[in-house]
């Protein structure tokens, strides 16, 4: 680990580039990015995963497998250093993306499997489609902080990086209430067809945009053992994949129990399009707060906005099941969705910073790419593990307001405010 100043362990992007190709290039990541995630976060966070599995049949289980399988593709990262060091990070961002692209094909076919074979060959054919484009992005993933560092300058982490989320966010919102008009009130599954054959479309753009990135700098690359052996990076990592892990493990299950609950897909997606809202609010604005303030100021107010919007499911609860009014349900709902967001920009960013100021230039690529390892690998396994709990608790047969989904969501509740206290255990969190 460098002993350098924070300062000078971001990276050394302003040396590597001209400050007007360096400009070029991050307006490129903001391009990519928005063309690129709302497949992603439509497919996850939006909910379209767990409702055209519904459609078919599956519960809790199923449904944390096919959601946790898109994010614990990331474990692939491991091996991302390794091809870098041979085809350099522009070649492994562009070869997963169109990789990713070809996996989510089959997605398309689904309804066709299902009704001339059936509902379990159709769930078959999603499941290994959404496991295997889980894999490519999960390649692009590791590899795309790492080509960021090579051309966002130390002095712009936390702007640009609020800049970028704020942006994408705001698309990926365009796109979440684009979705809910698409589907209409009755939602055929063409409509999700078209939906998911939209959002593929928009994505192959991303192929295009990051082959125009700068040549990569070959990266030094660390021993995963040796960054390991890094304790205020391991500290570091904990945090990370808790904190993701934490913000969006219970997405799938939010989904499900609004499903549950008597909510149509379009108003569904209307409440995560708030959420979403809440998050493109937040993301300038705590990306500011993590330059002039650090990290541990965006985790604090992050956590206790995660702690209040899980809490908030408890009158969803009461509401839906117990007064049997979904009207005043659905307002807290998309209430505990805008807290949602707005705790997950606030910890989002604070973590992107943070990790940036822990990172030796000469090891980034390796120390970079362990970060999606860790927090998608731990969301993934948060998915399944919640799916497989639910699901052996019968957590969809109950029609009490007091049911385990609403335990798991005051679990996570009480699981933000331990995490809010753990930050000061976490070294640099409050270095500016």
């Amino acid at each position: 680990m460098s002993n350098a100043a924070p300062s000078d362990r971001v990276g050394t992007a302003d040396e590597a580039l001209a400050p007007e190709a360096a400009r070029r290039a991050m307006r490129n990541a903001v391009l990519a990015q928005c063309v690129g995630l709302p497949l992603m976060f439509t497919l996850t966070t939006g909910g379209l995963t767990t409702l055209y599995a519904e459609r078919f049949g599956a519960r809790d289980l199923l449904v944390g497998i096919l959601n946790g399988g898109l994010w614990a593709g990331a474990v692939v990262g491991l091996w991302t250093p390794a091809l870098t060091q041979r085809y350099n990070k522009r070649a492994v961002l562009v070869s997963a993306q169109a990789l990713s692209l070809l996996a989510v094909l089959p997605l398309l076919a689904v309804p066709w499997v299902a009704q001339r074979s059936s509902a379990d060959a159709g769930l078959t054919l999603m499941t290994a489609s959404l496991l295997a484009y889980g894999l490519a992005i999960g390649a692009f993933t590791s590899a795309w902080f790492p080509a960021l560092m090579d051309f966002v300058p130390p002095s712009e982490v936390g702007r640009f990086f609020g800049r970028l989320r704020s942006t994408w966010q705001v698309v990926v919102l365009g796109i979440y209430l684009g979705c809910a008009a698409a589907l209409g009130p009755d939602t055929p599954l063409w409509r999700m067809q078209w939906v998911l054959g939209a959002l593929i479309a928009i994505s192959a753009a991303r192929t295009w945009l990051v082959a125009r990135f700068p040549p990569a700098r070959a990266g030094l690359g660390d021993r995963l053992s040796a960054i390991l052996a890094d304790r205020a990076f391991r500290r570091y990592l904990l945090l990370h994949a808790l904190g993701t892990a934490l913000s969006s493990t219970l997405a799938p299950s939010a989904v499900l129990y609004l499903r549950l609950g008597g909510y149509s897909p379009r108003a569904i997606m209307f409440a995560v399009a708030i959420g979403m809202l809440a998050a493109a609010a937040g993301f300038h604005l705590w990306g500011r707060a993590a330059d002039r303030f650090g990290a541990g100021y965006n985790y604090r107010i992050g956590f206790s906005f995660l702690a209040a919007g899980y809490a908030l499911w408890a009158p969803v609860s009461v509401a839906v099941w117990g007064l049997r009014s979904p009207e005043i349900g659905y307002v807290f709902a998309a209430a505990a969705f805008a807290l949602n967001g707005l705790g997950f920009a606030s910890v989002s960013v604070g973590l992107t910073h943070h990790a940036f100021r822990l990172t030796p230039p000469q090891a980034s690529m390796t120390y970079l790419a362990v970060l999606p390892v860790a927090n998608q690998g731990a969301l993934g396994l948060g998915m399944i593990l919640v799916g497989a709990i639910l699901q052996a608790l019968h957590a969809s047969e109950t029609r009490h307001w007091c049911n385990a989904y609403l335990a798991a969501f005051l679990l996570a509740a009480l699981a933000a405010l331990a995490l809010r206290r753990l930050i000061r255990w976490v070294p640099g969190s409050d270095e500016r």
